[in-house]
């Protein structure tokens, strides 16, 4: 039964933010950032304020769908996974959970770039936290393989993750089809699975 609660309460955060992000992407679109506040977009929503702040900082993160902090759940196991699984093979595994089965549909990426195209500004605060992001990750990776601050390998592994989410989404929005974006991440990560192990297989290493 807790199990079971925690299932919906987690399915109605999901739903929430969705509605949240979903909204004040259409907003952005028709009126620009400047358009519209906070309380509008609430009261469109039907949550109250607070509620708008326990999932975003503000609205260029609502537009964008960025939440202010990584799941704590999806975090702890990833770093359970130490030693039992490979190292990108849990990167992908975290990547997939925090974005839920499902969970980003073609409906999202259009108003993304609607918002986007009226604002050109979000596309700077979206790399800001990518880099954000792109530390974060390294921290995380360099906690769980026992690695030094700055190790090269760390960064790396973000970086790559990077490019498996970028071709997902190009190839997600391009297609009209019932794959998801979770479809295409696993399909980048074979692919580059079977790409290393080919050349790891043919060539000498370069050092």
């Amino acid at each position: 039964m807790p199990d079971s609660a925690t299932s919906v309460r987690e399915r109605r955060k999901i739903e929430t933010r969705k509605a949240l992000t979903l909204v004040a992407r259409r907003l952005t679109a028709e009126r620009g950032l400047n358009g519209f506040t906070v309380d509008e977009l609430c009261d469109e929503v039907g949550v109250a304020r607070r509620t708008f702040f326990n999932y975003f900082q503000g609205k260029e993160d609502a537009v964008l769908g960025v939440a202010p902090e990584p799941d704590p759940v999806a975090v702890a196991e990833f770093l359970e996974t130490a030693g039992r699984v490979e190292l990108l093979d849990a990167l992908v595994r975290l990547v997939i959970t925090e974005l839920g089965s499902g969970h980003l549909t073609r409906e999202e990426g259009v108003t993304l770039v609607a918002a986007m195209e009226r604002e050109p500004r979000l596309l700077q605060r979206m790399l800001k936290h990518q880099w954000e992001r792109e530390d974060a990750s390294a921290v995380l990776i360099e906690q769980r393989e026992g690695w030094p601050p700055g190790d090269l390998r760390a960064r790396t592994a973000t970086q790559l993750l990077n490019s498996f989410i970028h071709a997902a989404m190009g190839r997600f929005m391009a297609q009209e089809d019932d794959s998801t974006v979770e479809d295409h991440i696993l399909a980048s990560y074979a692919a580059a699975r079977q790409l290393f192990a080919a050349t790891l297989e043919n060539q000498e290493p370069l050092a």
